[in-house]
């Protein structure tokens, strides 16, 4: 069984969850065909061939005016990738984001194999509504020609058939997490210093704001806590006004963006994992997000919304505690009694780390994997 794998671009730095996938499957099962390269030194390892990497000519200027103007493939860009794939013979594609696999169908539909498509995030929740609905319209092609979606959660399979997927095409899979890069780590009761942390971009979708809300009366209350921001985006100026306006710059910092192999280091120095995921007016909502499984990973309890599929990860009462989407009151007391309560946040910890390895073992769910591909050729040998 040979696959190749399709993006638009290999691969963004929050894009480890697309490198996790591809690096633990066999070599053959893991080639990349994109549009353009980005990072390959961070994620090495993988077969890529890049339309960018072409020899510079007028068709690919001419391409690369297309793309940047309309977002659209000319026929010099898709023969390229038609003669990658042709030569390649493989037995199925699986291409990454439905924006991708509508933006790739002329060229999967010329080479007639089975497709795998999955959906992540904005893909299915703020896309469609673009461009006063536009964007539904541009997936149907995605929904009527591939093989089989893949969503990341229940809630997502909702959205997906309210954008018109049919039911039987969509199959419930989680991709996991390289569990040896996510240590379980015991953080002990003894602590002079709890720190509150949070990963990922610093946008309103990620509910930071609410965070450095809610910390700004734990901060009156209980002088030995601190909040730790890991991560980059449109917001921080706001979050570093914020925090100076209520004096509290010596106990929020600011790491900025760090590589992803380094993020253990900052799991383990932390006590309470918050993440108060926010539904945008747009739509725009995640999927599971990673840093949450790779906090529960290490044993640390999470403090979250009823949001999207994170209620499929995380357990209210169990692991942390999950609260509706805004209430910043609900926010400020969950992280309080984590706080307050050093023998329940190592409780609710371990039966984190318990949750992780159950359900979202990379290892796991790439044989899972597998078998979703053998399933959809074989099926596909049958029609």
């Amino acid at each position: 069984m040979r696959v190749i794998h399709l993006r638009r671009t290999i691969l963004p730095p929050t894009e480890t969850f697309i490198y996790s996938q591809l690096i633990h499957l066999p070599p053959e099962k893991a080639v990349v065909l994109t549009r353009d390269v980005q990072n390959l030194e961070s994620f090495h390892g993988l077969t890529v061939s890049a339309f960018s990497q072409e020899s510079e000519n007028w068709h690919k200027c001419w391409s690369r005016f297309n793309y940047r103007i309309f977002r659209r493939m000319t026929k010099f860009e898709r023969d390229f990738y038609v003669r990658e794939i042709l030569a390649f013979k493989p037995d199925l594609l699986h291409v990454h984001f439905a924006v991708d696999a509508a933006y790739f169908s002329n060229v999967w539909r010329q080479v007639h194999l089975p497709v795998v498509v999955s959906c992540y995030g904005y893909d299915i929740s703020s896309f469609p509504n673009r461009y006063g609905g536009w964007g539904g319209h541009y997936l149907q092609k995605v929904w009527r020609f591939a093989s089989l979606i893949l969503a990341m959660s229940n809630d997502m399979r909702e959205d997906l058939l309210r954008l018109g997927c049919p039911d039987e095409k969509i199959r419930v899979h989680y991709h996991g997490i390289n569990l040896e890069r996510f240590k379980y780590v015991d953080r002990g009761s003894d602590v002079k210093k709890v720190r509150i942390l949070f990963v990922g971009s610093l946008t309103r979708r990620k509910g930071v704001e609410d965070i450095l809300r809610a910390f700004a009366q734990i901060a009156k209350q209980r002088p030995q806590t601190e909040l730790r921001f890991v991560g980059s985006g449109v917001i921080r100026s706001n979050l570093e006004q914020m925090a100076r306006s209520w004096g509290l710059e010596s106990r929020v910092s600011f790491a900025g963006f760090i590589e992803h192999k380094k993020l253990q280091d900052e799991l383990s120095f932390a006590h309470i994992f918050c993440h108060p995921s926010r539904t945008l007016i747009n739509g725009d909502k995640e999927g599971i997000p990673g840093t949450i499984v790779e906090a529960m990973a290490t044993g640390l309890p999470v403090v979250t919304t009823k949001h999207a599929g994170i209620p499929e990860m995380v357990r209210d009462g169990v692991d942390g505690f999950v609260v509706a989407e805004g209430d910043v009151t609900a926010i400020t007391q969950a992280l309080l009694t984590l706080v307050d309560r050093p023998y329940l946040r190592a409780q609710m910890g371990r039966k984190a780390m318990k949750q992780i390895h159950e359900l979202a073992n990379v290892v796991r769910r790439t044989a899972d994997l597998e078998a979703i591909y053998r399933d959809v050729i074989a099926l596909k040998r049958v029609r």
